[in-house]
């Protein structure tokens, strides 16, 4: 729905702003233009806070299901208003080229991720089937955008990034092989992403502060602001108009399993959550370099190439000085982040297991038959680091006011290798040595 509709009309309502309240005379398409630019979320660092804080798995996985898909229609309207300032024709072409960048993209991807998914079925080596992911995805783009195809190569990208999570993941027979996908994609990601960020920022210096000193008056951080408090509220307001289809069919929002209160924070982190990345960035870097556009709407506003890029890294600047640094704070404040009755017993019933398992495990090491080499342990110093009444202290802070002693963490991470590593006395003797 947020990739959808919600998304078409974000990109109206953010060209409204660019056309009424901008004093650039920008006309429709230029505004509907920018709107696709800014319309595009990539909320990498909310999904890195959360995932840090092992927090609302199920809001995370809207967020990053959202970001994924709105990428795509945003880069389809950009595309689309870009044909039209460029190439002017008829509706019915537009029409027929919209149809052919969003179907034919998936057609595309579904193609050649058979054609990759046949290959790794018969192949265990680890950098073969590295070469094939990373050849595949260069190649649909290129196929898409580059060799004739006419169709989104983000979308196409996107279909089969997809399948491959969902599908080609099962043909990859080795774990040394998957460790390898993730570390090679990984730093593929990065670099590129480093890359936008630095090539945006040297853009963005020598067009609006070296070359044009006067591109970018007072008055203009006046509009960057109001356009950020601007994306704010219709980013808001976009989700709220979302937030019947969330409650009936959204993982995790529904009334029988999230509470009213509960629901409208979720909303709410939803909201300011909506961080403007790369994808915009690179769009805007696009429009930056491209002189047929420059000379099209220089009419209008012979600076509209420079005005973009200018307001699409304030944008990114600023959701990611304020939002992304304030996100914890405000899961913090609205008591997201503490646990609910269900995982508080799961957490204890757990706890409570592993006490058990601990008990029985020491029990079994002070067997002489057993283990003789552990004899000449002092079992009363074991009890005292790694003993029952150091986890009942981590699972009731109040049990050491009535048994005494002082835990710490080290202590509990001690207890782990006990647990886990029970078959091993050697972790027994080297405890009892400390």
């Amino acid at each position: 729905m947020l990739a959808g509709p919600a998304m078409i009309l974000q990109v109206v309502l953010i060209a409204m702003v660019g056309k009424y309240s901008f004093p650039y005379g920008w006309g429709w398409t230029e505004s509907l233009l920018f709107g696709g630019i800014l319309s595009a979320t990539d909320p990498v660092a909310v999904i890195a806070l959360m995932k840090e804080l092992g927090l609302l798995g199920d809001l995370r996985v809207l967020i990053e299901a959202e970001s994924l898909l709105n990428d795509g229609t945003a880069i389809v309207v950009f595309e689309l208003c870009l044909m039209v300032l460029l190439e002017p024709s008829s509706v019915a072409e537009y029409v027929g080229t919209g149809f052919q960048l969003v179907f034919g993209a998936p057609a595309l991807g579904i193609g050649l991720f058979l054609a990759s998914w046949y290959w790794l079925q018969r192949t265990d080596d680890p950098i073969q089937d590295t070469m094939v992911t990373v050849c595949t995805a260069y190649l649909c783009y290129f196929l898409s955008e580059a060799a004739g195809c006419k169709v989104s190569g983000v979308l196409s990208v996107l279909t089969l990034g997809i399948l491959m999570a969902g599908f080609g993941i099962t043909a990859i027979n080795t774990e040394h092989a998957q460790h390898m996908l993730h570390a090679v994609w990984t730093i593929i990601v990065w670099v590129c992403d480093t890359v936008v960020f630095i090539l945006a920022g040297a853009i963005i210096v020598q067009d609006g502060f070296l070359e044009n000193r006067g591109l970018f008056k007072s008055s203009d951080w006046g509009y960057l602001f109001a356009l950020y408090i601007s994306l704010i509220l219709i980013r808001l307001f976009v989700v709220m108009l979302c937030s019947p289809f969330f409650r009936y069919s959204s993982y995790g929002m529904q009334e029988r399993v999230c509470s009213m209160e509960k629901f409208v924070k979720y909303l709410v982190i939803l909201s300011w959550g909506g961080l403007r990345g790369a994808v915009g960035l690179v769009l805007a870097l696009i429009v930056s370099v491209n002189t047929h556009l420059a000379h099209v709407v220089g009419e209008r506003d012979p600076h509209y190439c420079p005005r973009v890029l200018l307001h699409t890294g304030g944008i990114v600047v600023l959701t990611t000085l304020i939002n992304a640094a304030s996100l914890e704070k405000l899961i913090m404040w609205f008591g997201l982040a503490e646990p609910t009755d269900t995982e508080e017993q799961l957490k204890n019933s757990a706890k409570r297991f592993l006490i058990r398992k601990h008990s029985a495990i020491m029990v079994e090491f002070q067997n002489r038959q057993n283990y003789p080499d552990l004899s000449s342990v002092d079992w009363k110093a074991v009890q005292q680091i790694v003993g029952a009444d150091t986890i009942l202290h981590h699972l009731d802070p109040s049990h050491d006011e009535n048994h005494g002693g002082e835990t710490d963490n080290k202590k509990l991470e001690l207890f782990g290798v006990c647990v886990l590593q029970s078959q091993s006395p050697i972790s027994i003797s080297w405890v009892s040595l400390q």
